[in-house]
């Protein structure tokens, strides 16, 4: 596996609104993917719908306090800790999606943000997939080791939240990020 990847999906808890928790998600997938809730501090960072945030994880991972501009606007720069210097990036990402899934496979897209041709041709540089109930939000934990996968510093990336609906890809939810 490129990227050993922690995929959490979540249900935030919401006792003000009786019944609105969507179903809990089911996954068919490796080991490496593992439930975890979406708190309330992910809601509200992840507040849009169709948006995917990116968090660090406690320690090894550093969020820039500035934007990397480009074309498709500003987007967050993460960079090892100092004591990881040439370790992985571990980040939190929190997906808000446009619509619910719909039940059956969902993937995770990576593609090189830099390479358009690549994204054109849905040449993606990583991929997940999992068997999924509906759900509205969820979480992922990413393990990004550069000795072990294609995502390398330097570079920014398209991840997007994918489902085929009738022989068509439908984007649920999607965002930027760029690895230092």
């Amino acid at each position: 596996m490129w990227l050993a990847l922690v995929l959490s999906i979540a249900l935030a808890p919401r006792a003000a609104l009786p019944g609105a928790l969507p179903p809990r998600p089911t996954v068919e997938a490796p080991s490496a993917i593992r439930f975890t809730s979406v708190t309330h501090e992910h809601e509200l960072v992840c507040h849009e719908p169709g948006r995917l945030c990116f968090l660090p994880a406690p320690g090894a991972t550093l969020r820039a306090s500035v934007l990397w501009g480009t074309s498709a606007g500003k987007i967050p720069i993460f960079f090892r800790a100092p004591t990881a210097r040439n370790g992985p990036w571990d980040l939190l990402l929190v997906a808000n999606l446009k619509q619910r899934n719909l039940k059956g496979t969902v993937m995770i897209v990576v593609y090189d943000q830099e390479d358009r041709a690549a994204q054109a041709n849905h040449e993606v540089t990583a991929m997940w997939q999992a068997e999924m109930d509906p759900f509205r939000m969820f979480a992922l934990w990413l393990h990004v080791d550069p000795d072990e996968s294609s995502i390398s510093h330097g570079h920014a990336y398209l991840f997007q939240v994918v489902q085929l609906v009738k022989n068509r890809e439908v984007v649920l939810a999607q965002g930027n990020v760029r690895f230092e």
